[in-house]
């Protein structure tokens, strides 16, 4: 017989906000395990935090209420910083790749190239912005590349890339700590130790 455990009330669920973000932006309705009280009922299943089916769901929903409790701002960094950039695509059309871009992480680009805009970040050029951005959260392109592809010179785009990586990166930090601060306030998370 497989040795199963339960998770107790006192055990942290995740051990930071960037793991608690990452489970509920990767979470999908497609994940059918079984909770943990049906794992009790029945034989045992795997190991693990039985966080599938309704469980996960509810938790995923929990988890990015937090989220969305931090404002537009922080909520766009975090998703665009930890979603999934695409997801599978289904048609089965000759000309797909199998894979189309994620909903969720390209809206929070389009957020976040609004703000930037609104920050004087790059204001005449949407789509050398929304290139930058998508740099800065990881997407692989070279300063050249978006010169290129946006009819602009690589000077350009490289005076602009310093000024949103250095505000950017600031207002990332802030996004976390709020988070952060939200997710152990409400007990998702155990807060840092005090050396």
């Amino acid at each position: 017989m497989k040795n199963t455990r339960l998770i107790t009330a006192e055990e942290e669920l995740f051990k930071s906000a960037a793991e608690a973000a990452a489970f509920a932006l990767r979470f999908t309705g497609q994940t059918y395990q079984q909770s943990g009280t049906n794992r009790l009922i029945g034989p045992p299943g795997s190991q693990g935090k039985g966080l599938g089916g309704f469980d996960g769901a509810a938790q995923a929903g929990m988890i990015k209420a937090e989220l969305a409790a931090v404002g537009l701002l922080g909520e766009a960094i975090i998703v665009a910083e930890m979603a999934p950039k695409t997801r599978p695509c289904e048609c089965k059309a000759l000309c797909c790749s199998g894979e189309i871009t994620n909903p969720e992480w390209a809206a929070s680009i389009g957020v976040l190239s609004n703000i930037a805009k609104e920050l004087k970040i790059c204001p005449a050029y949407m789509n050398v912005r929304a290139n930058l951005l998508r740099r800065f959260f990881g997407v692989d392109l070279e300063i050249t590349e978006i010169a290129k592809m946006c009819g602009v010179s690589r000077d350009t785009v490289s005076t602009h890339n310093s000024k949103l990586v250095s505000t950017f990166t600031a207002l990332k930090k802030k996004a976390w700590a709020d988070f952060d601060a939200r997710l152990v306030n409400v007990g998702m998370i155990e807060g840092r130790k005090k050396a």
